[in-house]
């Protein structure tokens, strides 16, 4: 007896591309193994564990620049502490702490808190504090965003639904007993600028390399930097971006050469370069180094 059975659609196209996939992060995973990379556990479902999963490590140009440029200035990581305010799961806390002798991780959101002590618990040298910072102690409500929890950000109106509450804590009060602070990353969606006035003591007495992220939005008008470059500023920094260094003007060609280097080895020269007017657009992150440094060069 034969049995009507209805076909199933079979897309070779997708059922290749798939195969693809699968290999290249199969070889992705292999490499990491080999490189005895920090075994860490994501979010699978969001932009910071998908990135994790294939690469290993997110951000890594950045967090390179960073070590070059304290090295550059010549700021000996080994001897002081960064601190990673907007931890999110302790990927770049893990990356810091091979080379500085500690790192402080903020992290307020608890369901990504939880996640980011289990990556470092045994990473003696990483402290984890379960807080919001800011200029003084109190609460603040912040929106959830489960899909990229990176974009969790504090309220700043008045939205009754898809928010919790967390503790905020004045940042110089949480460091007091840290003896050098060399390096403070910041990325806290539209934060920033509460952080430096509450790390205002321990920025004046340290100096250290500051990293923060800007959004547009932030920008007083076209003309104008916002309120945290000019904090900066006036605290003696001066205002850096990392970008490649390419030897063509061409916008199409600089990108073909982006996308391929994440498929496949191409070495692009990086330079550090001083804004002496941040114009108003989007940044991932900015470098302030204080002119202490500089005038060493």
């Amino acid at each position: 007896m034969i049995l009507n059975t209805k076909k199933i659609p079979f897309d070779i196209k997708d059922n290749l591309i798939k195969k693809f996939i699968l290999k290249y992060l199969a070889s992705k995973s292999a490499k990491r193994n080999k490189d005895n990379l920090h075994p860490v556990a994501v979010f699978n479902n969001e932009w910071i564990g998908a990135n994790m999963f294939v690469d290993g490590v997110y951000e890594k140009k950045f967090i390179q620049d960073i070590f070059d440029i304290l090295y550059k200035i010549k700021i000996n990581p080994n001897k002081g502490y960064a601190l990673d305010i907007g931890a999110n799961i302790g990927n770049h806390s893990i990356q810091f702490s091979k080379k500085f002798k500690g790192v402080i991780a903020f992290e307020p959101h608890q369901k990504i808190f939880e996640i980011l002590k289990f990556n470092t618990k045994n990473l003696k040298n990483i402290k984890c504090i379960n807080s919001a910072v800011g200029e003084k102690k109190g609460k603040v409500k912040f929106r959830d965003y489960p899909e990229n929890y990176g974009a969790t950000h504090v309220l700043k109106n008045h939205i009754k639904k898809n928010y919790f509450k967390v503790n905020i804590s004045k940042l110089s009060d949480l460091v007091k007993k840290i003896k050098i602070i060399s390096y403070i990353k910041i990325d806290t969606e539209g934060m920033e600028f509460e952080i430096l006035k509450g790390g205002k003591e321990i920025i004046q007495k340290f100096k250290p390399v500051i990293s923060l992220e800007q959004k547009k939005i932030e920008f007083k008008s076209k003309f104008n930097e916002t309120p945290s470059i000019d904090f900066l500023r006036q605290m003696g920094y001066r205002i850096f971006i990392v970008k490649e260094n390419f030897k063509t003007n061409n916008f199409l060609f600089k990108k073909l050469v982006i996308i391929f280097s994440s498929i496949i080895k191409v070495n692009i020269s990086r330079e550090i370069i001083e804004l002496k007017n941040v114009r108003k657009k989007d940044y991932n992150f900015l470098i302030a180094i204080h002119d202490k440094y500089l005038n060493l060069h």
